[in-house]
């Protein structure tokens, strides 16, 4: 419980998948933001927490993070076409997946939108974003996720979530950010967030 209550910040959980053997490597870290990098990089700290590892073919198995590195087999046939991280409890702790498992969430949700409930598309929205924008993921990761999942999201807060992050998105690179969205063919979330302005 000391690191919750003594030690600033919260977790980065990064989740490697190995889809041919099974394996999920499950590593945490501080989550630290540019601003936070002001203060410098304080001692190495790790949190105790658990997270629920959820599959597309129905497999939910609870794995309890103590140390940097867990690494977990799953078995190559329970994990199917995708693994991601289910929030638990209100745990507190952002989640970053390999690029291979960013694509197949990404499908996952282009091809059936309610495979995820709305909590968990928030959760993958939020982090995406919050990732990119402290360069721990690539842009493209979130502005595809966007493309992919908002077209036909009807939900208004993840629409907020998109928006709030193309705004800042906006803020950071200026006119060049256009180009950017462009050039993933977001016209129609940018169209969408320029009439909100």
């Amino acid at each position: 419980m000391k690191p919750w209550i003594e030690e600033w910040g919260y977790p980065l959980v990064s989740v490697s998948v190995d889809y041919d053997s099974g394996d999920v490597t499950i590593r945490q870290k501080r989550f630290v933001s540019e601003l936070n990098k002001v203060y410098g990089q304080p001692s190495s700290v790790t949190w105790t927490f658990q997270v629920l590892l959820r599959t597309s073919v129905g497999v939910h198995l609870a794995v309890w993070v103590d140390r940097e590195v867990t690494v977990v087999n799953m078995g190559r046939d329970q994990m199917g076409q995708w693994v991601m991280v289910e929030t638990v409890d209100r745990s507190c702790y952002r989640v970053n997946y390999d690029f291979t498992t960013w694509r197949r969430l990404t499908r996952a949700i282009s091809q059936n939108a309610s495979v995820f409930s709305s909590a968990q598309k928030a959760d993958l929205f939020d982090d995406s974003w919050a990732l990119a924008f402290t360069g721990q993921t690539p842009l493209e990761v979130p502005l595809t996720l966007s493309l992919f999942a908002v077209v036909n999201e009807t939900e208004d807060y993840l629409w907020e979530i998109v928006l709030h992050n193309m705004n800042s998105l906006i803020s950071i690179y200026g006119d060049s950010s256009i180009q950017v969205c462009h050039s993933f063919r977001l016209p129609v979330i940018f169209r969408s967030f320029r009439f909100q302005q």
